[in-house]
């Protein structure tokens, strides 16, 4: 017949593994904090001039993640016409020059460091009508964002007649 432990080798056991279960580092969780900037010029702008949003993503990270597979999507309001976006290693799709809004601008960016690593690019729209328009911008990454209230803005700039 085997020998069971004795109670006192039981409690022991159950200790070491609550020690374990609480006392252990757990590992931090690991994400990005992208932050989406997004400015224009002029404001306001003639009807049928162009106005020029510039867009800066910023992962501020603390953790030290590197943000990969990072994405932005803009809201192209009515009353514009796409002109074109650039920026160094930015690729949009979604709209053709000269294409009306609304519609969706979809651009692919470069991996940004943690603590602050950034791009910034332009995307530019001529106004078709004297009102407002806007441009919106929507940042993503493949890693989870700890801090996702800031990665969306909204930017509208007059159109005076």
């Amino acid at each position: 017949m085997p020998k069971l432990p004795s109670a006192f080798s039981r409690a022991v056991q159950c200790c070491r593994l609550l020690f374990l279960l609480l006392c252990l580092p757990v590992a931090a969780h690991a994400g990005v904090d992208l932050v989406v900037n997004n400015s224009d010029n002029p404001d306001p702008v003639v009807a049928g001039g162009t106005v020029t949003y510039s867009i800066r993503v910023t992962n501020d990270s603390t953790t030290g993640t590197p943000a990969t597979g990072v994405a932005t999507s803009h809201a192209v309001s009515a009353n514009t016409t796409y002109q074109g976006s650039s920026g160094a290693g930015v690729a949009c799709t979604g709209m053709t020059v000269g294409q009306a809004g609304p519609g969706t601008l979809s651009c692919t960016l470069p991996n940004l460091a943690a603590g602050g690593g950034e791009v910034a690019f332009t995307v530019q729209l001529r106004s078709t009508v004297a009102g407002n328009i806007s441009l919106g911008a929507t940042a993503s990454s493949t890693e989870p964002d700890d801090q996702a209230g800031n990665n969306t803005l909204n930017h509208n700039t007059t159109v005076s007649a």
